[in-house]
């Protein structure tokens, strides 16, 4: 069984901590013979706010996180419709082609791990990392069908996600420096307070996706012909330009 990723350990630690303060004498931890204990965080940048075990309404740019007092047993599991690997460390798993549609992916570790051709269509991929850090690369996602995956908050810095198709994909206050999107089909993807700084959209299409406030500073690539109803309003232009919606109205022209 895969260990539990270093982010779930601190929730825990967290909730715990929270639990006892509030005087819930009644949590109980992994093993223990009473019934398994839900709790729920709202998390954004990496801090956690209204701990408890009722789910709290989390204010702009945060994300709903749940866990259990168990954790995730099934890390191990092979992947399939459905699967709820939420919290799970899949550093460096190889998922090629792998049908994971609709899976939980919530706060999963999948850096360097490679999902090439996969089916990720529906899937909460909400605060997960797929980026680089000093420990692994940053995933592979070349082909990777993401249709309506909601990736908020998630982490892709330097992630190949090229040729991959992300229409409906909601990827608010995500990170993608640096990450190559080369040839990925984008349209009606959310892309609200992403950084996606020096970001490749080289034949990127972007019909009717929405740009709003994002970061697109040194993003290079000529885009592809599909740029229609794109909102850019409040993005940074790969020149710097600001979309003020008067004197700079698109991004196009600026530096793609």
């Amino acid at each position: 069984m895969r260990k539990l990723t270093p982010r779930i350990r601190l929730l825990a630690a967290v909730v715990v901590t929270a639990a006892l303060s509030a005087g819930l004498t009644s949590v109980m931890t992994a093993g223990a013979t009473t019934p398994n204990v839900s709790y729920y965080a709202c998390l954004k940048a990496g801090k956690l706010t209204q701990v408890g075990t009722s789910a709290p309404t989390c204010k702009a740019g945060a994300t709903q996180i749940s866990w259990n007092s168990q954790g995730p047993y099934n890390c191990s599991v092979t992947p399939y419709v459905g699967v709820d690997l939420a919290g799970c460390n899949l550093t460096d798993d190889n998922l090629t082609s792998a049908n994971i549609y609709g899976a939980d992916l919530v706060g999963t570790n999948l850096g360097g791990a490679t999902l090439s051709g996969a089916n990720l269509t529906g899937a909460n991929m909400s605060a997960v990392w797929l980026g680089e850090d000093g420990a692994s690369k940053a995933a592979t996602l070349t082909g990777t069908n993401l249709n309506g995956t909601n990736l908020t908050n998630a982490t892709l810095t330097n992630a190949t996600v090229a040729n991959a198709t992300l229409n409906d994909a909601n990827l608010s206050d995500a990170n993608l420096a640096s990450a190559s999107l080369s040839g990925a089909s984008l349209n009606d993807a959310s892309f609200i307070h992403a950084d996606l700084e020096d970001a490749n959209l080289a034949s990127a299409s972007l019909q009717d996706a929405n740009l709003a406030n994002a970061d697109l500073a040194l993003a290079k690539g000529t885009l592809g012909d599909d740029v229609f109803g794109v909102t850019w309003t409040g993005a940074t232009c790969p020149d710097g330009d600001f979309v003020d919606g008067t004197t700079v109205t698109t991004c196009v022209g600026h530096g793609f």
